[in-house]
């Protein structure tokens, strides 16, 4: 079982992921673009949770998003996000969630404003989940990987072989 620690976008590498799978901790830095819907769910969990935050007149950018994984519990996750507003388009502000559960709320109520706050509460979720899914398979190789770069060499002679044939 894979369990993705941290996905960051920037940086000197475009994708920067921290995962373990058992008890190895491992990291992968690379601008290898993505090949499945990696981009499409990051832009969703970024309408979700300014939506879920209530802002208005904003643009907001992906930076990064941590999980953790009590042994008991439900699983937490940090989102961090560059918001410009729209007022002023040259400064930067950066959005660190606390940490937020990782799971639906199932509570049903009459009142509309409580109710729309379970729904934003939820498709950011909903979202979040899906990106780690999508963390899962970039890791795993969904990505266009970039071409290696092997240096074209010339004929080598017979004595120059790695392997001698006896």
């Amino acid at each position: 079982m894979m369990n993705i620690l941290q996905f960051k976008t920037g940086g000197e590498y475009d994708y920067n992921i921290t995962f373990e799978t058992g008890l190895e901790k491992q990291k992968i830095q690379t601008n290898d673009r993505p090949q499945g819907d990696l981009l499409k769910v990051i832009s969703n969990v970024v309408v979700s949770a300014v939506d879920y935050f209530r802002f208005d007149n904003i643009a907001a950018q992906f930076r990064q998003i941590s999980f953790s994984y009590p042994e008991k519990g439900c699983d937490t996750f940090v989102l961090e996000l560059s918001i410009k507003t729209k007022e002023n388009i040259y400064i930067k502000h950066i959005l660190k969630t606390e940490k937020l559960e990782l799971a639906e709320d199932d509570t049903e109520s009459n009142d509309t404003n409580y109710s729309l706050r379970i729904t934003q509460s939820n498709n950011l979720v909903k979202n979040i989940l899906k990106l780690r899914e999508e963390i899962i398979e970039y890791v795993n190789g969904a990505r266009l990987q970039e071409a290696l770069p092997f240096e074209e060499s010339e004929e080598t002679d017979e004595g120059d072989s790695l392997f001698d044939e006896e």
